[in-house]
């Protein structure tokens, strides 16, 4: 009997601890300490354009409404500043990176730069500090870049289809917990601006540059 709950507590080892942090109980056990608390957001979250609609108006209220503090490039990131600069900024600012995975990330080179700024810190830190969120349909493994398909492939629990019934209670599980401290909503406004001679800066990726990669 010993072996059998010892089999089925590693067969589900993740399950059961996203069950009993959902239910408050044990969390000494099932939570782990995070060594980045001093970092300004709990979580920087990457999406295309595309996806907007569904990141600004359901995604990250949710978030917020739980305290977690979010950094969005559409209220965030500094207009005038180079993309790849504030991209990188956020990232090491942030104790988590939420990927919105869909069909539309992938085809974005933006997104792409996201993802792999990332991926590269997590390496270098030797710890599972992005978090993909599959929204719509997991694109297939020939479309994802090989950075991707090596990061999940390693972290098998890192991924979190929206489309489970218990997402919410997976996410908050990977996010960390306590957050960093309460927050208020802050309306978000667009904004796109485009420097002569500069990258396309912005505060919102415009339709136009998304659809460009």
């Amino acid at each position: 009997m010993f072996g059998i709950l010892i089999f089925v507590y590693y067969r589900h080892e993740q399950e059961i601890k996203v069950w009993l942090f959902a239910h408050r109980m044990l969390l000494w056990w099932v939570t782990e300490e995070d060594y980045d608390t001093d970092k300004k957001y709990d979580a920087f979250v990457s999406y295309a354009e595309q996806d907007h609609a569904f990141v600004r108006d359901k995604f990250i209220p949710k978030l917020e409404s739980n305290k977690f503090k979010v950094c969005h490039h559409m209220r965030d990131f500094i207009a005038g500043e180079w993309i790849a600069d504030e991209i990188r900024k956020s990232v090491l600012a942030s104790r988590r990176t939420i990927i919105v995975l869909s069909e539309n990330f992938i085809k974005s080179q933006w997104c792409m730069v996201e993802f792999k700024t990332a991926y590269e810190l997590s390496v270098k830190e030797n710890c599972a500090r992005v978090i993909i969120l599959v929204y719509g349909d997991l694109p297939s493994q020939e479309k994802l870049s090989p950075e991707m398909r090596t990061y999940m492939s390693m972290n098998t629990y890192a991924f979190i289809d929206y489309k489970d019934s218990r997402f919410w209670e997976k996410l908050k599980y990977k996010l960390p917990h306590p957050p960093s401290r309460p927050v208020h909503s802050i309306p978000m406004t667009d904004v796109a601006v485009i420097s002569p001679g500069k990258e396309p800066q912005c505060g919102q990726y415009s339709s136009e540059l998304m659809q460009q990669g």
